[in-house]
This record gives C-alpha cells, structure tokens and sequence, in this order.
C-alpha cells in the first residue's frame, strides 16, 4: 500500500498525502484555491480535525475541529487589520474575540446565533457594554447611547 502520494492538486499546485498502513489518509499538504499553502490533520475516523493554510488575502488560519469534523475553533485576521477567534457550538459562533484597528471587542452570541453580550470599543475609541435578550432586542448598555 502507498503510504505517501505525491500529485498536482486541483488548485494546479504540488500536493502530499501520507496514509496509514491501511491506506488510510493521516495528512495533506496542498495549495489553497487562492494560492499559498494548506495542511490538514485527520483522525482514526478520517475526519478533518485540524486545518491550516492561507487565506485568498494573504493572511493565515487555523481550524480546530470536534471529532466529527465540524468546526470549533477558528483563528484569522479581520478585515480592518487585526486578529480575529471564534469559539463555534454546532456551527454557530458563540463567542467571538476580534482586535480591529479601534481596539479589543468581545461577543458572545446564544444557540439561536442572536448576540446577547457585547463589550469592546466603538469606532470613537469609547468603551461599550451592550445586554441583549435571546432575541438578540438591545435591553441596555453602558453608556446608554450605544
């Protein structure tokens, strides 16, 4: 059995599969769609739990996922610059951490993936508190102008 297969990828790029003594798959290594390199890891069931490469912007990621694939971590950038971790729940983020140029922000979001909680900064710089009910309807905020 082959245990390493070396290939053109979809994507036009070099690529590397290594197997187990089944045959298996263990780990890729290929070109993302957008160009750059990406790698993933499968478990003894084959499912995708770590995945990591380039993004079409030129930036990194990194992707931890359950056993079954389904993703539960995600770290990028965000647009404006900065970085940007999620913590998901069946495919809903629920809780998310982004440093924009403003500064630092936290959400964290219900299984209905309605935002109950905000704390970060605005794009004056201010600081801002934000409580939601499970509708995700704004019920207060410090400062309340927010």
């Amino acid at each position: 059995k082959k245990l390493v297969k070396l290939f053109t990828s979809t994507g036009g790029g070099g690529a590397i599969n290594s197997f187990d003594e089944n045959g298996e798959i263990n780990f890729k290594v290929t070109k993302t769609i957008g160009g750059g390199g990406y790698m993933a890891l499968f478990n003894a069931d084959r499912n995708e739990i770590v995945e990591f490469g380039a993004t079409t912007n030129k930036t990194g990621y990194f992707n931890i996922n359950d056993r079954d694939g389904k993703k539960i971590a995600w770290l990028t950038y965000t647009d404006g610059g900065g970085g940007y971790f999620a913590l998901l729940n069946n495919d809903i983020e629920t809780i998310r951490l982004s440093t924009p140029e403003e500064g630092g922000r936290i959400g964290i979001s219900n299984k209905l993936n309605n935002r109950i909680a905000y704390i970060g900064t605005q794009e004056d710089m201010d600081g801002n508190l934000t409580i939601s009910n499970s509708s995700g309807t704004k019920l207060g905020g410090i400062p309340t102008n927010y």
